[in-house]
């Protein structure tokens, strides 16, 4: 299976290094850069930042080993999916809340409160729907030789 982007299906891809086989699951770290990762002065600006992310990739029989070298590939229309789900929903949903309960009246305190509760009640739907979301967020795997 061909993948990047073109006309079949686009995808956003990082490159990573397998850390554990499980059945059914590989994980692979994936080193996540800031934009100016590779700039000059990265060691004196407070903008630089790289995290170390580990992602669960279902395993399907390929010739993987510990420590081998592989992109990691997942439709851009999930990671838009997942971007609206975890960050877009939740704000609208407390902005409007927020918005709501200040013009009927509510204490100011008290609408923040309940907002955030809202808040806190959809994070908890999330999680509770996260194996019926995670079927619809897949990644593909591709050996890097």
């Amino acid at each position: 299976m061909q993948f990047g982007n073109n006309n079949d299906i686009s995808c956003a891809s990082r490159s990573g290094e397998v850390v554990k086989i499980e059945s059914g699951n590989i994980l692979i770290n994936i080193m996540n850069a800031s934009a100016c990762a590779a700039c000059h002065a990265k060691g004196v600006c407070s903008a630089f930042e790289q995290k170390e992310k580990t992602v669960c990739v279902p395993y399907s029989g390929q010739n993987l080993h510990i420590g081998d070298r592989v992109n990691v590939y997942m439709q851009l229309s999930a990671g838009l999916k997942a971007a609206l789900l975890a960050y877009a929903l939740p704000a609208f949903v407390a902005l409007g809340l927020l918005l709501a309960l200040s013009e009927t009246g509510v204490d100011e305190l008290v609408a923040g409160g309940l907002s955030l509760g809202a808040l806190a009640l959809y994070y908890a739907g999330l999680y509770l729907f996260r194996n019926k979301l995670k079927k619809q967020f897949v990644f593909f795997i591709e050996r890097i030789d």
